[in-house]
């Protein structure tokens, strides 16, 4: 509802809105769950939290296994730190 609600409200105010990522017509995944390793490398700047505090349900979890692209919640951690171009207290803001 917040990403419609932005979406919205960056329209009223007559901003133009664009896309940061491409996502190909064929793919329906969500790439914020489905390309989360490469949105980080490419410096996208939103990551799902359920996906950094490792809180997803067993059946994302385990379909996202399945698919082979649940990495956990460490790799992304990791990631998100040897991309940041910012310093920034890490383990504080990834306190659960």
């Amino acid at each position: 509802a917040y990403e419609i609600g932005l979406t919205k409200f960056q329209q009223k105010a007559k901003n133009k809105v664009n896309s940061f990522i491409e996502i190909p017509k064929s793919n329906k995944d969500n790439p914020m769950f489905h390309q989360t390793l490469q949105q980080i490398d490419t410096g996208f700047p939103l990551v799902k939290k359920q996906l950094v505090l490792g809180i997803l349900s067993t059946h994302d979890r385990e379909a996202m296994r399945s698919a082979g692209i649940y990495v956990g919640p460490q790799v992304i951690k990791d990631a998100i730190v040897r991309n940041s171009t910012i310093d920034v207290d890490w383990d504080n803001i990834f306190k659960t």
